[in-house]
């Protein structure tokens, strides 16, 4: 599945639940840390919302269709 789908179905789940649809937390004291910089998610999310808006990539249904077939 393309990371825009992926993007574009979590960015769904935040406008449907006007929040962050699940814990951004580590178990125990730990911190959380990012797995590259906040620069390099900026360019990710703007990449993904430029595909988004060119039309690129497939409906949220077909994106989990697809997963579906993959894992039969």
């Amino acid at each position: 599945m393309p990371v825009s789908v992926l993007i574009n179905s979590l960015y769904r789940q935040i406008i449907f639940q006007d929040d962050i649809p699940f814990k951004l937390a580590l178990p125990g004291n730990r911190e959380l840390q990012m797995p590259c910089p906040p620069t390099e998610v900026d360019a990710m999310l703007e990449h993904s919302y430029a595909q988004f808006v060119a039309g690129e990539g497939m409906l949220f249904d077909d994106a989990f269709e697809e997963l579906k077939r993959g894992l039969a």
